[in-house]
């Protein structure tokens, strides 16, 4: 949980054998083929708070790359005007990210409610054998 928030460990050399197996169970790995057409594995290791900010920000990059309004006309009928290029790139570029942070926070979303479910039940339902046990002592020991 502490990876989750913090981010995880990553060195200039690569994950180590710990933090991948971690990146593996928290479900932060993706696959996708080299430029050899080899299947590679990738990880992720940014803390949820930057999916957050980049999920946060997003419609403010998209409103900053908006096209400005130009009016473009000629006294001249032959002559043929053409509009600048726009920052339709830009935006699809920031729409792209906003997208990939948005699945990464929901996978880490999921795997943390997954992770507390489990230790809500855990701790709920782990003391149920020692209270038979001692409801049957009882009956026993008082008849």
């Amino acid at each position: 949980m502490q990876y989750e928030a913090g981010g995880y460990p990553q060195p200039p050399t690569g994950f180590t054998r710990d933090t991948w197996r971690l990146l593996v169970v928290a479900g932060r790995i993706w696959e996708q083929k080299d430029a050899a057409g080899q299947i590679q594995q990738y990880g992720y290791a940014e803390p949820i708070s930057q999916f957050e900010n980049t999920i946060e920000i997003t419609p403010n990059l998209i409103q900053s790359a908006k096209d400005v309004d130009i009016s473009i006309s000629s006294a001249n009928p032959y002559q043929t005007v053409q509009t600048p290029f726009n920052n339709s790139f830009e935006r699809m570029r920031i729409e792209n990210n906003c997208t990939m942070a948005s699945r990464r926070f929901a996978n880490s979303k999921r795997f943390i409610y997954g992770y507390v479910l489990h230790k809500h039940y855990e701790l709920k339902y782990s003391g149920i054998a020692d209270d038979i046990f001692s409801r049957i002592r009882i009956r026993v020991d008082n008849p």
